[in-house]
């Protein structure tokens, strides 16, 4: 299914690419130029694309304001050391950034998961991406989905907080598997600079990636059958618990074995906090702008080849005739579609 990239987004692909390149020729050239820098202190220019893209979002947005109080709270924080002001622009530009490059993503590949989720349970072998989309949403096997829903629009009263809350899960999974890299790695050997610039990096692109899974809350994408209403998000929300707990012990585990060191215990619970409030100010700022119009344009474009009934148009295996309800350009699901299994 195609994707909803806007031309508008192209500007946006171009500076994270362009930024991209130059952030990981920076993180390799500087430890070779200057003695005094490792690679664990360059990592940092490695967040560069998605504070550009932050700064872009803010300039293009002509958010003056919150453009010039971030740099000059970066710029203030510098003072005291230059961990302090980068993890500010990660935390102040690259939520904004986050909320980018999860528009980016949700339009590029939102409708291909959900065609996935619909179209596996007709199929004779389920492909790599029906395998990934049913472990990550938590898909029986034997459920039929074809009949998938989502909602045309958002409107919200108040802040969703439980919501940005369960969408933080994936993150934390995922940041607990770096928790334990860091924990039986590291060990004690290095100091808090060093090991806390990495994890902050890591940190920002962990939520930039997770951060689309939340728009499957959003819509409301749900696989709608007799009786039994699924939703992408309670199953997202299964795995994630799954995965979560082994890891957690896995990390305790590690720590009171390796004898980690203060410096990465101090960086682990300064990672935790980064991507709390970082995700947190990603979800704010793009559930009051990007979120409700991505939704519009998913929905049109869904509606586009589903009908309000999955079998609406269809008069048994092959055959397909008009509903009689008088409405011109009804739309047709293909009998190959719903039936294609059984072929």
């Amino acid at each position: 299914m195609a994707g909803l990239l806007r031309d508008s987004d192209k500007l946006r692909l171009q500076v994270f690419a362009v930024c991209a390149l130059a952030g990981i020729a920076l993180a390799i050239a500087l430890p070779l130029v200057f003695d005094g820098i490792g690679y664990s202190e360059s990592s940092v220019m490695l967040a560069a694309p998605i504070v550009a893209l932050g700064v872009c979002e803010m300039v293009l947005g002509r958010s003056w304001v919150r453009l010039a109080v971030s740099a000059a709270v970066c710029v203030v924080l510098l003072v005291p050391g230059w961990m302090y002001g980068a993890a500010a622009a990660m935390l102040l530009f690259g939520a904004q950034g986050c909320a980018v490059v999860s528009d980016l993503m949700q339009r590029r590949w939102a409708l291909s998961v959900l065609d996935s989720a619909e179209s596996q349970c007709v199929r004779p072998e389920p492909t790599r991406t029906d395998r990934v989309v049913s472990f990550v949403f938590d898909l029986p096997r034997d459920l039929d989905t074809r009949n998938m829903k989502i909602r045309g629009s958002i409107r919200r009263e108040s802040i969703p907080w439980r919501q940005i809350a369960e969408s933080m899960l994936p993150m934390l999974v995922l940041m607990l598997l770096v928790w334990v890299v860091i924990a039986s790695i590291m060990g004690s050997r290095h100091t808090l600079p060093q090991v806390m610039v990495p994890v902050l990096v890591i940190s920002l692109y962990a939520a930039a990636v997770t951060m689309p899974l939340g728009v499957f809350a959003s819509m409301d994408a749900r696989a709608e059958t007799a009786g039994r209403t699924l939703r992408l998000s309670e199953g997202m929300a299964r795995t994630t618990l799954r995965m979560a707990v082994p890891a957690a012990v896995a990390v305790v585990i590690v720590i009171l074995v390796a004898q980690t060191g203060t410096a990465e215990i101090l960086a682990i619970a300064a990672s935790a906090v980064f991507c709390v409030l970082l995700r947190t100010g990603a979800a704010l700022l793009y559930g009051t702008a990007g979120e409700p119009e991505f939704v519009s344009d998913a929905y049109a474009e869904w509606s586009r080849t589903h009908p309000a009934d999955l079998y609406s148009g269809l008069d048994g295996r092959g055959s397909e005739k008009g509903m009689g309800d008088g409405v011109p350009g009804t739309p047709r699901r293909p009998a190959d579609f719903c039936y294609g299994f059984q072929k």
